[in-house]
């Protein structure tokens, strides 16, 4: 989950360079571009939907918090200030990042950070996290169908009739270390689980060894996750097929500016080759997974 930024028809990374919610509808200028968004819907939660687009807002540090107590390995998470920088940059020639955010009598019970990739008509998802409270009433569900609204709206605006699709990293529990995989089943959800999720919403497997960059100073590549691809575009559902320069272009927008990740964008570029890029079902639902215990890290 690399670095992001903003344009917003709707309704979200990691880097910087070098990586009042409100019941009634109400518009956000984005550069050139004005989008509207709908007003957030009731839930059992009685929760409100909206964009935050300040960065000292306080929902950035709270949203920040909540990844923090979500993902284990906190080489999966950006720091604060990148987050914050990705707030306040949100739009630019190649990109547009988006922040939304579920809220409860204004506290922060869940958001979703994603990026328009305007130069591939695609988006990347870093993160769609709920508090563990809010879970199972139907809030996740709420904030992926708004963003898939806005990155309807987004591509409307640049001319296309619908974005390709959404791309995300997802741990593969297979590549997991025992205690990796215990870990992340404590702090949030079982890695098996979240992939069998994944694969319920309609998400795909992109067929390459990734290898996640480095998220935050100091931090390490993520050797266990893969790249999932949800369609969204009816002619990629039909043919589930992505032009291998769209789904380049997806991460390497993702992780502009990072010197880090350039020796891992090139190696991505060479497996993804020059042709349509096959999308295959889900691994890792079902095989057995590794025993032994391993050497923790990545």
């Amino acid at each position: 989950m690399p670095n992001r930024a903003a344009l917003y028809p709707s309704q979200a990374c990691k880097h910087k360079p070098s990586r009042r919610a409100s019941s009634t509808c109400r518009s956000e200028t984005l550069h050139p571009f004005v989008i509207r968004v709908r007003p957030g819907r009731t839930f059992p939660v009685t929760a409100r939907f909206r964009i935050v687009s300040e960065a000292d807002d306080p929902a950035v540090e709270r949203f920040h918090d909540l990844l923090e107590r979500t993902f284990a390995d906190k080489n999966l998470t950006s720091d604060l200030e990148t987050l914050r920088w990705q707030v306040r940059n949100r739009v630019n020639h190649r990109r547009i990042h988006f922040l939304v955010v579920a809220e409860e009598r204004r506290r922060l019970v869940g958001g979703t950070l994603f990026t328009y990739v305007i130069t591939a008509n695609t988006a990347f998802s870093d993160y769609l996290v709920l508090e563990p409270a809010a879970r199972g009433r139907g809030l996740g569900r709420e904030l992926f169908n708004r963003r898939a609204d806005i990155l309807q709206k987004a591509a409307n605006l640049f001319g296309r009739s619908q974005c390709l699709g959404v791309m995300i990293e997802v741990a593969n529990p297979l590549r997991m270390t025992p205690r990796q995989r215990q870990a992340e089943a404590m702090s949030a959800l079982d890695p098996v689980q979240r992939r069998r999720m994944f694969a319920h919403m309609g998400f795909l497997q992109v067929p390459v060894n990734y290898v996640q960059p480095p998220s935050r100073p100091g931090g390490k590549a993520v050797k266990y996750t893969d790249l999932l691809f949800h369609p969204m575009d009816p002619e990629v559902r039909r043919t589930l097929t992505v032009p291998a320069r769209a789904l380049y272009e997806t991460v390497a927008a993702v992780w502009a500016g990072v010197p880090a990740a350039r020796p891992y964008l090139r190696r991505l570029r060479q497996e993804l080759g020059d042709d349509a890029v096959p999308l295959v079902p889900v691994a890792g639902l079902n095989q057995p997974l590794p025993q032994a215990q391993g050497q923790e890290g990545q």
